[in-house]
């Protein structure tokens, strides 16, 4: 597995701290393996996991330091956002303007979310995704960009 992980472009530092997380839930998982001949390709499989989380978390750092640091030259001075970014949500379906708000805005997690809404976590995130694209959509009809960052100091 570690010449799996060195193959695609990780450290050797990292591709042992993964083997080590992938071992952590293969064992928290080990009773949902139902055929031990099928231990290498279900552990691979894992591994997999584990990249792809690990992939997932660095795109989050990234994303954080692209995030403009607030001012500091004056205390009282507050950055604001673009206020059509709250309105656009009327202009989007009702499902997907309720899912931003509880998700986005009040900062609930999807399970939560999902289970008040009577659906399965994975069906809530692919709702989420398409809420958020048609955001995007608005916000690029009326505002000309894609991202609410984008639109801070918006005067639309």
């Amino acid at each position: 597995m570690l010449r799996y992980l060195l193959s695609q472009r990780c450290s050797k530092e990292l591709a042992e701290d993964l083997v080590q997380e992938a071992s952590v839930r293969a064992l928290s998982k080990l009773e949902h393996l139902r055929d031990p001949k099928m231990l290498k390709p279900w552990f691979k499989q894992i591994v997999r996991h584990v990249l792809m989380d690990e992939y997932k978390r660095q795109a989050r750092f990234q994303a954080i330091d692209q995030v403009p640091e607030p001012s500091v030259l004056d205390a009282t001075e507050q950055l604001e956002g673009c206020d059509c970014v709250l309105t656009m949500l009327n202009d989007i379906p009702n499902q997907y303007a309720r899912l931003l708000t509880a998700i986005d805005i009040e900062e609930d997690s999807v399970q939560d979310v999902a289970k008040k809404m009577g659906i399965q976590a994975n069906n809530a995130s692919v709702r989420l995704y398409r809420a958020r694209k048609a955001l995007r959509g608005q916000l690029k009809k009326v505002c000309g960009t894609l991202s609410p960052l984008d639109c801070l100091d918006c005067s639309c």
